[in-house]
């Protein structure tokens, strides 16, 4: 049924960077009155990098369909991945490993110290943003992103708001919902925070989110 909603899972860890070749599988999205159901993929896309084996915890998928994967930054750069919609159908229905286009980087750089490396991302209901997040930050890039702008991107520190960040997610309001794993020392959290994203909210001068 077309008019059925689906999920887009995907297996793309790689921290050691030796897996050639990757999956993002498609479902069905299940009705949450039904929990403990088996899920069978309806559809994959299989795909290698273009140069490297590379490491991504962060995909996104956009209203018209758009498909964008984003690498952690293990290496020198974070890069950005797009297939577009007709790509991605194309992809899912051949069943076979594509080659993803050239990657492009992003214009802030990965620092493990800062906690400054991917890991998720998410587009505004409008598809107008692409919310991408790390340990500690929230980069909002304009979409389609035209590579080479100069001017830095509009960003939104979060400190200790969400230790051991992982997921992204917008919500119909423009508010973020927020996921941290959980460790020994504290339990998984899901947050809400809101975050300026309109242009002037520059990396060098974050604004803290707010939790609701």
């Amino acid at each position: 049924d077309a008019r059925r909603a689906c999920l887009y899972v995907a297996d793309t860890g790689n921290n050691g960077r030796r897996r050639e070749m990757l999956t993002v599988y498609v479902v069905r999205e299940p009705d949450p009155a039904e929990p403990g159901r088996v899920l069978d993929p309806i559809g994959r896309m299989r795909y290698r990098y273009p140069d490297e084996p590379r490491d991504a915890e962060a995909l996104a998928l956009g209203p018209e369909g758009d498909l964008v994967i984003v690498t952690k930054g293990r290496a020198r750069e974070i890069l950005l991945f797009h297939l577009t919609p007709d790509e991605v159908r194309d992809a899912v229905k051949s069943d076979t490993v594509i080659r993803l286009p050239a990657g492009r980087p992003l214009p802030f750089r990965p620092d493990w110290i800062l906690g400054r490396t991917v890991t998720g991302a998410s587009f505004r209901p409008s598809g107008s943003t692409l919310a991408i997040r790390t340990y500690t930050e929230v980069y909002f890039l304009p979409w389609p992103w035209t590579e080479g702008r100069s001017e830095p991107l509009p960003s939104c520190f979060l400190g200790e708001l969400d230790l051991g960040g992982e997921a992204v997610g917008y919500a119909e309001d423009g508010s973020l919902w927020l996921t941290a794993e959980a460790n020994p020392r504290r339990p998984a959290t899901l947050s809400r925070v809101r975050c300026p994203d309109g242009p002037g909210t520059a990396p060098s001068d974050p604004s803290p989110a707010s939790r609701r």
